[in-house]
């Protein structure tokens, strides 16, 4: 089962990060055309792919 979350700010600031040396210790946000300089899994360039078109749709 894989489960893809979307979601939209209103206003962008740094990402808080509170569990220091965990999974999420890189947190940050990436422009979607930067993404693919990023070490990604076969998975997630699939899924950022298709998540491309919807996104490009939205006003």
């Amino acid at each position: 089962m894989q489960i893809v979350y979307s979601g939209g700010v209103r206003e962008v600031r740094e990402p808080e990060v509170l569990d220091v040396g965990g999974s999420t210790v890189q947190a940050r946000w990436v422009p979607l055309d930067a993404v693919t300089d990023l070490p990604l899994t076969a998975g997630t360039r699939e899924w950022l792919g298709r998540l491309g078109h919807l996104l490009q749709e939205r006003p």
